[in-house]
């Protein structure tokens, strides 16, 4: 977010900038600027979360909900009280209550109260309450603590428990009950409502839920080898299906502790102990265990395994549940649903082995599914409605023509909306290699004398497979064998991995309708079908040492509370610390906290080695969850992975609403976390950065192969489109790192308004808009536009050859010998048969001029050529300089530089431009179509004003030269003026000096001082205090004063205060009086303390440390009605905890403002001395003062000479420290010798001069800063 800053007359305006903390937290770290690589560390990192860790020694809460998958109503069986027979529920062994009492309700409240002992103190106990109808009304205190209410209940239960509570040896319990019914309330050690007493009897044929079968207390009712004992609930229902080659995987739902972990059901990965072999073996004769594959992932050996569900037992697990969960070094699982039975027997195992297999593994994981961040498409139409279809943008005069390409403007408005078509002036981004991790990419179909995949027209030969056929496009599913089915699911079926790869990197003039965002990069499709196989797909990179620039993930996961229940937190160790000493070499932090499981670690890993190592850019999708984070604070939960890492990418969702204004996207298809309909882009500070994710046109094929066309939604499609950028700058320039790309996608142009991509009334954070042409644009990058060149197509190799070429008619391309143009990526010859020989050509492209590190001599990329109807062509036209001429004049305040845009220019300053090479004699320069003024012109620049005819916002430049020439900087200015106010409520007043806005709570305020009225000649007036209702300021409060000429609000330990500077007492006629400071009441302001001024004019409140301060500018003393001294004393007050009272008085000279500074430690205060009784004029040596804070006061600093100082004002711009002196009654003397009003600026030492207003301004009442968002 950039902002501009200003000095103007009024109230302060100011936004609040949100950073994001380090998320990899150190603990004892110094500073180190690089590490050996040379990379720096991200700006912006996250903050880790701590969460209280274990032991935890009470019950766990162990369910089966079949209605977790689904989102709709399910049956629930209660798991916690399973034991040693399989499968069964069984009574408890009797213990008998430690108390119990039933009650039966008379209608009326009713109170008893009894006393019970224990003779353990430090054993958890259960209180229950059963109560015999929804209508019985029951509170019950236990020990001073009402435990249970009706609201206990959750609406019609009957039980309601307490568990782990801590009693005392004596205990007393308060049981109140009214409404009609039975009450029971008992004590018990440990155990669970509805487990202690249970009647042994036939099962009922009726569907019962679990609550009522336990309220019957029934035996045995939970029985999978007999689905009838689970009252028609069937153990395998509540499992979603995942179709992949033709097979359904199920997928098991479940949530832990307030997570939802969507995992394959039957599927474990963990991370093995040394040796590998042995250990893998060894789990698989103890355990029900089959392994699948043995990976070295990042050096980190996974294995993953099938669980054989019929061999696993769920009796064991609350036992084994409990083990892990008394571990004091992470956070404990106290509650706990599986969507079936298998998904519980899944997670059993997993506990299991965490329990029993620690000699052979680190750690077990779940196996993720993760999610796809898009929104179900809608809309399908069909193909003959967006064929061959041209977009092509009125065109500025060459060399800035766009290609012509197959986009309809309205359809593919993201295109537009990402400035890429103006940024293809740049590069299109041949050169750039883009992995696109994802599955479903559609009709890349098989070349039959290779047997590679071979893609479809979007692509033509920019996709890269691996090896001899489809390593990339095969599934972890498909086994060691090329399944065809499976490999099919990934080359034929379309779907989501098609569409991110059309938005990304589809083909310009491909005549297929689509074209992505850079359409001339090459694209890596890799089959990611669950969230498990991002990491193996990220080593098979890593390994194979295949050239990545830029990666891209739309699909993510929610850390849940099985990652770090699992994890082994000696792996994490490692992998922080890693990570770290890519960071900061060898000086990396010594202790940190962030909590991950072992896979998500070993992503981390992965994911940073690439990024930090190899200079890849990773770009992942935000999600469509519709919440905002960036941390969990309360849970330590990261809310989507792997858009949360730090040095990746994260992209967010906007749309358009009706004005055409960005908006955070909502989505019609996707529900969000609360299971609400429309869901939406997640936003908050770890959304990186914001593109289009609403009604993007993209394309798919049916089940015959034939193209349909859909709109698409979800923070999924905006990922690539970020991708498509990245790869866009990484085309040109390789060797920027992570922190020099989130820089440039963040330049401080692109910004967007704050509210409308968050709720009403929730905090904010910027918002940076993605913005192709900018970044293109950025010096780091070094892209330079595209020119003209002049070929002529001819034969080569002297007299009677037959060898074709083109020439390079001017000389311009490096090299010798024929020019090797390419369109399109084929021989410019071959993509336009039609030409001839002796044909002359003008083409627009880049050649090693503009390329030196990427492009070889002779070679030109061409992205439009025109066939001349003459065999002459002119030669490149001009180019702007890349930095200001030496001899540039003074008064030039704007410089147009190579590449610039969206450069920010006021009305009455002047531009300049540096142009090379060429003459300048007669030029003109067009804005909006009018011809501007021409202030300074040299053989090397031209310098412009505006004419007042040009309107704010941003314009092109049109630069023409008298012999012909012309070129056009597209948005090269932003003409900025600031709005007009407007009018919206009139405030009736009398003499009003001064007007103070403040919140009180959600209430907003506004004082007005009154005071003088002219007839009668009195002071005696009030201090008026309006209430902001929604629509405009109300009368409060009146407060009377006597000549009030200033007001400070401010507050003290949540209290809050006003303070009135009273500067004449009419009826006393004296300026020696007390000023007062009133305390707000609830309701109103009240006379808090009053303290002794003379001529009060102002009050500054400003703190040091925790202690509050108050300074008085004290005017004049005297009675009588006449000044009798100007040259008083101004006095410094202290907060003492219960009132202010005076520390310091300050010699001043009609003192009519105070300003308080801070610079680092160091405090300042600046005294505004007006008059020395006689005279304003600085030559009677009135001067204003600077004090400094030497700890325990303020001494003089400088003086600067003033004239009639009325106000200082204190500001800060980036490191800068400046404070602004409004000097008003200099006009009374010479202008030529009168004192301006100046801004003095903090050089370490003193306050120098930085500027001084000149005219109107140089005689000012008061200043008053405030930060307008550019």
């Amino acid at each position: 977010m950039a902002c501009k800053s200003y000095l103007a007359r009024g109230q302060q305006l100011s936004w609040r900038h949100a950073a994001l903390a380090l998320l990899l937290v150190m603990v004892a770290c110094s500073p180190v600027p690089l590490n050996p690589a040379g990379q720096n560390l991200p700006a912006e990192q996250p903050a880790a979360r701590s969460q209280a860790n274990g032991p935890y020694h009470g019950l766990v809460n162990l369910k089966i909900d079949t209605g977790l998958a689904s989102g709709k109503p399910g049956k629930v069986v209660d798991l916690s009280t399973l034991e040693a027979r399989d499968f069964s529920i069984q009574a408890n062994q009797y213990s008998a209550p430690l108390f119990e009492e039933t009650l039966k309700a008379k209608g009326h409240p009713t109170e008893v109260t009894r006393t019970f002992h224990v003779s353990d103190t430090s054993q958890r106990y259960t209180l229950q309450v059963d109560r015999g109808t929804p209508a019985t009304g029951i509170e019950v205190n236990l020990n001073g603590t009402t435990w249970i209410r009706p609201q206990s209940f959750g609406g019609a239960k009957r039980q309601a428990q307490v568990t782990t509570l801590l009693l005392q040896a004596s205990n007393a319990i308060r049981i109140r009950t009214w409404g009609h019914g039975s009450v029971t309330v008992r004590v018990v050690s440990g155990g669970s409502a509805g487990t202690v007493f249970r009647r042994r009897g036939k099962q009922d044929d009726r569907i019962l839920t679990q609550e009522e079968r336990l309220r019957r207390n029934d035996v045995n009712i939970f029985d999978p080898a007999n689905p009838d004992s689970l009252g028609g609930l069937l153990p395998y229902e509540g499992d979603a299906v995942l179709e992949i080659g033709g097979g359904e995987i199920p997928i098991g739902v479940s949530k832990a502790d307030g997570t939802t972990a969507k995992i394959l059901v039957g599927e474990l990965k963990l991370l093995i102990k040394e040796p590998v072999e042995a250990n893998v073996q060894a789990l698989q004769e103890r355990f029900p265990l089959e392994l699948i594959r043995l990976e070295n992932l990042f050096d980190d050996p996974f294995a993953t395994f099938k669980v054989d569900l019929s061999a696993v037992s769920l009796s064991g697990l609350a036992a084994d549940w409990q083990t892990l969960n008394q571990r004091s070094d992470r956070p404990p699982i106290q509650s706990a649903e599986f969507s079936s039975v298998n998904t519980a027997k899944t997670i059993a195992a997993a506990v299991a082995l965490q329990v029993h297999a620690q000699d052979l593994m680190r750690s077990a994981s779940l196996v993720d599914l993760g999610e796809k961040h898009q929104a179900a498409p809608s809309s399908i139409i069909t193909q003959e409605q967006n064929t061959s279809l041209s977009f092509d943008p009125p065109s500025p005069p060459i060399p800035f023509s766009p290609p012509a390409v197959p986009v309809k403007s309205n359809q593919l408005w993201w295109l537009e909306a990402d400035k890429a078509p103006k940024a293809w002036h740049y590069s299109m981004g041949r050169g750039a290699v883009v992995a696109v991790l994802d599955s479903e990419f559609g009709q890349l179909k098989l070349d039959s004398s290779t047997g590679n995949p071979k893609a479809n027209r979007d692509f033509k030969d920019r996709v890269l497979y691996a090896g001899p056929g489809k390593e990339y496009l095969k599934s972890l599913g498909c086994g060691a064998s090329n399944d065809p089915d499976c490999l099919d699911y990934n080359l034929k079926r379309s779907g989501h991995g098609l569409q991110v790869m059309d938005i990304l990197a589809a083909g310009d003039n491909n005549s297929s309708g689509i074209v992505g965002v850079a359409p001339r990069a090459i694209v890596v499709p890799m089959a990611v079908n669950t969230y498990g196989e991002l990491a193996t797909q990220l080593n098979r990179i890593d390994t194979d040492l295949l050239a990545v620039d830029v990666i891209n993930i739309s699909l993510g996961k929610e850390v849940h509370s099985y990652d770090i229940f699992f994890s082994s937190l000696a792996y994490q160790e490692e992998v922080l610390l890693e990570i770290l000493s890519m960071f900061f070499g060898a000086n990396s932090p010594a202790q940190f906290a962030y909590k991950l499981g072992s896979v998500d670690l070993n992503l981390l890993k992965g994911i940073g080695r690439l990024v930090l190592r190899k200079k890849t850019i990773a770009v992942a999708s935000g999600g469509n969850d519709g919440v905002g984070y960036d941390w969990d604070i309360a849970n330590d939960k990261l809310i989507n992975f792997p858009s949360s890492i730090p040095f990746v990418i994260s992209a967010g969702a906007y749309e358009h609403n009706a004005s055409g204004l960005p908006v955070r996207a909502h989505f019609v298809d996707v529900k969000d976390k609360s299971g609400n309909k429309f869901g939406s882009s997640n936003y908050g500070d770890v959304i990186s950065i914001w593109a289009p994710g609403k009604n993007l046109w993209t394309k798919g094929y049916n089940g015959s192969g034939d193209p349909l066309w859909k709109y698409t939604e979800g923070t999924s499609m905006a990922a690539p489109q970020v991708a498509g950028v990245v790869a866009l700058i990484k085309s040109v320039n390789k060797d920027l790192i992570y922190s020099d790309i989130l820089d440039i996608l963040r330049n401080q142009q692109n910004t967007a308004s704050h509210s409308s991509f968050f709720p009403p009334n929730s905090a904010t954070s910027s918002v940076f808009i993605l913005n192709a042409l900018t970044a293109m644009q950025d010096p780091r990058v070094g892209a330079k536009l595209a020119r003209k060149y002049c070929l002529q197509y001819t034969f080569f190799g002297g007299p009677g050859s037959s060898i074709k070429g083109f020439s390079d008619v001017n000389d311009d391309i490096p090299g010798s010998g024929p020019v090797n143009p390419n369109l399109k990526g084929k021989a410019l010859a071959a993509a336009m048969p039609e030409i001839q020989i002796g044909d002359t050509l003008e083409v627009l492209g880049w050649s090693q001029t503009e390329r030196p590190n990427s492009m070889a001599p002779n070679d030109l990329e061409v992205i439009q050529a025109t066939r001349l109807s003459t065999n002459t062509c002119r030669r490149a036209e001009f180019r702007i300089s890349a930095a200001p001429p030496d001899n540039a004049p003074s008064d030039v305040q704007v410089w147009l530089l190579q590449g610039t845009q969206g450069k920010k220019v006021y009305p009455n300053e002047y531009i300049g431009i540096g142009i090379d090479g060429q003459d300048l004699q007669g030029i003109q320069i067009f804005i909006d179509g009018r011809l501007q003024p021409i202030k300074h012109l040299a053989n090397n620049y031209v310098a412009f004003g505006l004419v007042p005819e040009v309107t704010p916002g941003v314009k092109d430049v049109i630069i023409q030269l008298a012999g012909g020439g012309s070129l056009t900087l597209e948005q090269a200015l932003e003409v900025i003026s600031l709005p007009h106010l407007q009018e919206i409520q009139s405030i009736p007043t009398t003499g009003a000096t001064a007007m103070k806005a403040f919140d009180i709570g959600s209430e907003t305020f506004m004082a007005v001082t009154n005071f003088y009225n002219q007839n009668p000649n009195a002071y005696n007036l009030y201090v008026d205090l309006f209430r902001w209702n929604g629509n405009q300021f109300t009368a409060s409060q009146r407060i009377p004063a006597h000549g009030p000429y200033d007001i400070e609000t401010f507050t003290i330990n949540g209290e809050h205060y006003l303070a009135v500077a009273e500067y004449y007492h009419s009826q006393n006629h004296t300026f020696d009086f007390p000023s007062r400071i009133y305390k707000w009441n609830g309701s109103q302001f009240a006379l808090f303390q009053s303290v002794p001024t003379h001529g009060a004019s102002a009050w500054k409140h400003f703190t040091i440390g925790p202690d509050h301060y108050l300074m008085v500018a004290n005017t004049a003393t005297g009675t009588g009605g006449n000044v009798v001294n100007v040259n008083t004393q101004s006095e410094l007050f202290k907060w003492n905890g219960t009132q202010f009272v005076s520390i310091q008085s300050i010699p001043t000279t009609a003192a009519r403002d105070w300003e308080h500074l801070q610079v680092g430690e160091e405090h300042f205060l600046a005294v505004a001395n007006e008059y020395n009784g006689s005279s304003y004029a600085s030559s009677t040596n009135i001067f204003s003062e600077i004090y400094r804070w030497n700890g325990s006061q303020f001494t003089l600093l400088q003086r600067v000479h003033s004239e009639g100082a009325r106000d200082w004002e204190a500001f800060s711009i980036g490191d800068r420290h400046f404070l602004a002196l409004a000097n008003l009654w200099g006009s009374t003397n010479s202008p030529s010798t009168a004192e301006k009003s100046k801004i003095y600026e903090w050089n370490g030492s003193a306050f120098v001069v930085a500027q001084t207003f000149e005219g109107l301004e140089a005689y000012a009442l008061s200043w008053e800063h405030f930060t307008v968002n550019d």
